[in-house]
This record gives structure tokens, sequence and C-alpha cells, in this order.
């Protein structure tokens, strides 16, 4: 009962921020700050297990007036319920994404992703580079896992995926293994916080199974040897910022420097002491890196 109470209250107090986006029936949830006709706004993807709060930290060390439009992906934060239709490939999704953009009237923006979204940002790249699309200017990917990851327990989340054993794990999990969880995956610098790690257990209660679903869809596009996305990066000329955890046991460091090594205009930043959530181990320094590498050349031109 407490847990629905808040789930209430959250769903309540921050819903009508948020407006339901239909592309070729999937369903996005957005919520624009700062925005206006004409702006290049930064575009913030999230990752598996949690939604387009766990940006909150880094925006909040961001220039007030910065442009912003959060997306919480199918299934995942104020979304609505995922749907069949929503539970594709890597590369079907980013082409949906792209479409969102262009939906929104979107001419040019920057793309913050993060683990899975950090994925998808890179088959956005791909797919757009491909449909020849000048809609993305620079990117950000962090933690992202589709050129490589560790092996997890793909049995839970395959159990979890489904309606009936996924509310049963949902159910029985109790709070302080999933907190267990969610620490093992941070690097040795983080400073838990209790309300935030709470917040995303609520969140995996409710909606864990959903998340799964199609985590598992996109996942499973990366190819056993994570081998898809490598060659489609090669032609992409954006302008990339990777940054990666040096503790990160989830997506390695070397994850990252393939990456690099796919990206022709990328740099890799290497947080210390930072796991596979950088967005939330250190917000400081990952609202500078994205500050500093948005004006690079913006600053130059305007002096001309």
């Amino acid at each position: 009962m407490k847990l629905l109470i808040h789930f209430i209250v959250n769903f309540c107090m921050h819903k009508s921020e948020f407006e339901d986006v239909c592309i070729g029936e999937i369903h996005f949830a957005i919520r624009k700050v700062n925005y206006f006709d004409g702006c290049v706004p930064l575009v913030f993807l999230h990752g598996y297990m949690t939604h387009s709060m766990t940006w909150d930290l880094v925006v909040s060390e961001l220039p007030a007036v910065t442009p912003m439009l959060f997306i919480d992906l199918p299934g995942s934060g104020q979304s609505a319920r995922i749907r069949k239709a929503a539970i594709v490939s890597a590369d079907k999704f980013a082409n949906r994404l792209i479409d969102l953009l262009r939906n929104l009237g979107i001419v040019r923006c920057h793309i913050i992703g993060s683990q899975m979204g950090g994925s998808l940002l890179g088959y956005m790249l791909a797919e757009h580079h491909r449909l020849g699309f000048d809609i993305i200017d620079k990117g950000v990917i962090m933690a992202a896992g589709a050129l490589g990851e560790t092996n997890t327990n793909m049995h839970f989340y395959k159990l979890l995926r489904s309606r009936l054993t996924g509310a049963i794990l949902r159910f029985i999990m109790p709070q302080n293994r999933f907190t267990k969880m969610w620490r093992a995956a941070h690097g040795r610098g983080y400073k838990p916080n209790t309300q935030r790690e709470n917040s995303f257990y609520d969140h995996f209660r409710m909606r864990g199974t959903e998340m799964t679903q199609l985590a598992l869809a996109i996942r499973t596009s990366y190819g056993k040897d994570y081998s898809d996305l490598y060659d489609r990066l090669r032609p992409v000329k954006n302008n990339v910022l990777l940054i990666w955890g040096q503790d990160d046991k989830i997506v390695p460091e070397p994850t990252g420097k393939r990456f690099q090594t796919a990206l022709s205009n990328s740099k890799l930043v290497i947080l210390d002491k930072v796991g596979d959530f950088p967005q939330e181990e250190s917000p400081t320094e990952v609202a500078r890196c994205i500050i500093s590498f948005i004006n690079e050349g913006v600053m130059a031109e305007a002096t001309r």
C-alpha cells in the first residue's frame, strides 16, 4: 500500500509536466524545459532501470537557461504502458527516435545518452548518417554497452521480462537486495543517496517488467559478439564525446575505447572512481564535460 501511495503521488506531481507523443505506435513521454521554436536543445536519453529523473543532478549544474528535452522511453518513467509495437530492434527504435525529433520540429540538437540511451544514440547516429539527415549535431555517449558488456544474469532478466514471473520477482525482491545490486554497479567514489535509490527501487517495482521487455529486445540487437553497431558507426562524422567510468564493471573502459575507434571524430574521457552511472556518481564533472564539449567551436565562431 505504501508503494502504491508513493507511486500515485509521484505520478500526479510529475505527469502534467510530460506530453505523450506517439510515433509509429510507439509512445514516448517528453518534457520540455526552456524550450522554444528554433532552439538547439540538449536531448536526454536515459538507460535501463532508470528514467529521465536520472539527469536531475547533471541538469542542476548546467546553465539555467539551457533548452532541454527529456524523453521517458516506453515502459519507463511517465511513459504510457508499453505496447508490443515498442518492442523492436535497436536500429528500428533509433529510427523512431529520429522521427520523434522531426515530429517535434527540431532542426538541430545535441543528444546525451547514458547506458542503453547511449547505445541507442549510437544507432541513431548511424541511421542519421545512412538516411542523410542533419538534425543531430553533437552527441555524448556514456557507459553504453552496444559494443561490449560483461556477462550478466540473462536468465534473471528473461524471467523479469515475463508478465507472470516478472510480477513475482518484482514483488519478492526486497529493497536491500535491489540497493546492494544498485551500489555494486557504481564506483569507489559513489556516495549513496538513499532517497534516489528508493525512488529507483519504487520504479523497478512498478515498471521493471516493461523496462526489461524493451531492454532485452535492444540488447539482442547488439549481436553475440557485439559486432552489429561497429561498422555502422564508421561513416559517422559527428563530433562525439565518450564518458566512461574507470570502475565500470558492467561496461568496462575497453568498450569506450572501441567506440572511440569506430567514431572518427570522438574523444574519450575516463572519470576516476566512477562506475556504470556517471550521471548519478559524478554529475558536476559530467555537466562540466558536456558544457565544454557543446561550446567547442561555438565560442571560436562567435569571436571571429
